[in-house]
C-alpha cells in the first residue's frame, strides 16, 4: 500500500493516467499474493521467535 503512491506517479508520467493498465483479475491476483505472501512471512516469523520455551530463553545468550 505504501508503494501505491510512488506507482501512481510513474504511470502518470509514463502513461497519463494514474490507473495501470491491466484487467481486474489481474489486480485480485496480486493483492492476494501479495496477502498471501505476508500471511506466510508472518507465520514463519513468529514460529521461529517462538520455537524456545520462555523459561530455557532466559539463560541463553546471544
Amino acid at each position: 500500500m505504501v508503494a501505491a503512491i510512488p506507482l501512481a506517479l510513474l504511470n502518470l508520467a509514463l502513461r497519463e493516467t494514474p490507473l495501470p493498465s491491466g484487467t481486474p483479475a489481474v489486480f485480485g491476483g496480486i493483492l492476494a499474493g501479495a496477502f498471501l505472501l505476508s500471511l506466510v512471512s508472518l507465520g514463519l516469523s513468529t514460529r521461529v521467535a517462538l520455537r524456545v520455551k520462555p523459561i530455557d530463553a532466559i539463560g541463553l545468550r546471544e
